[in-house]
C-alpha cells in the first residue's frame, strides 16, 4: 500500500509505504523525495495492521500531513498523527461502514477541509466523513450506491468531473473471471 504528498514542504513528493511479512508485523516506512529523482529513508515504524488503503491529509489543523488507512478486520479507520516530519503516531480509531476497503480524500463539503469517502468491500454502501473545524472526523454518514452494479470498485477518486464547481465521486468497476 502507498500514499505520496510532499510531507517536509520541499516541493518534491514524498511516499508512505506500508507493507506486512507474513504472520509478522506490518512495516510503515517514510521515503522522502531527493531532487534527482530519488528517495532516501526517513523512518521505518512498526504498525499494528496491515491497511487496505491510506491517505495522507491535514486532520488537525496543524499545517502537516496526518495518515489515515482503513482497516477492514476492525471495520474502522485508523487516524495517525504526524508529529515530527515524517513520524507518525497512532492517535486513535474512528468506526465507519462493516468491511471498508477503499479510501478517497477530497474537499466534499467546499469547506477548504479534505473530507474522506470510503467504499465497502463488497454491496452498494459508502460512507462519508466530513473532517471538522478544528479537525479531526466525523461520524460515517452511509449512502446507498445507486444504482447499483455487481462489480467491485477496486479505486476511487475526488475530483470536479462535471465543470460545476463542485466535487464528484468516480468509481472503477472492474469484473473479475474466474476460468
Amino acid at each position: 500500500m502507498l500514499a505520496s504528498a510532499d510531507l517536509n514542504g520541499d516541493g518534491l513528493l514524498d511516499l508512505v509505504a506500508a507493507s506486512a511479512v507474513f504472520d509478522g508485523p506490518t512495516y510503515l516506512t517514510v521515503l522522502l523525495g531527493t531532487a534527482g529523482g530519488g528517495y532516501t529513508s526517513h523512518d521505518v515504524q512498526t504498525v499494528d495492521a496491515t491497511p487496505s488503503a491510506m491517505q495522507l491529509l491535514d486532520l488537525d489543523d496543524d499545517g502537516d500531513l496526518d495518515l489515515v488507512t482503513v482497516r477492514p478486520e476492525a471495520d474502522s479507520i485508523r487516524v495517525y498523527q504526524q508529529v515530527e516530519m515524517g513520524i507518525f503516531r497512532a492517535s486513535g480509531a474512528v468506526p465507519t461502514l462493516r468491511f471498508p476497503e477503499v479510501l478517497a480524500s477530497g474537499d466534499l463539503d467546499s469547506d477548504g477541509r479534505m473530507d474522506l469517502v470510503v467504499r465497502r468491500y463488497w454491496g452498494p454502501r459508502l460512507a462519508v466523513h466530513l473532517v471538522a473545524p478544528g479537525g479531526g472526523l466525523g461520524p460515517a454518514r452511509e449512502f446507498p450506491i445507486e444504482p447499483f452494479e455487481p462489480f467491485n470498485p477496486r479505486e476511487m477518486a475526488i475530483t470536479d468531473v462535471t465543470g460545476d464547481g463542485r466535487a464528484d465521486l468516480v468509481l472503477e468497476l472492474s469484473i473479475s473471471i474466474d476460468v
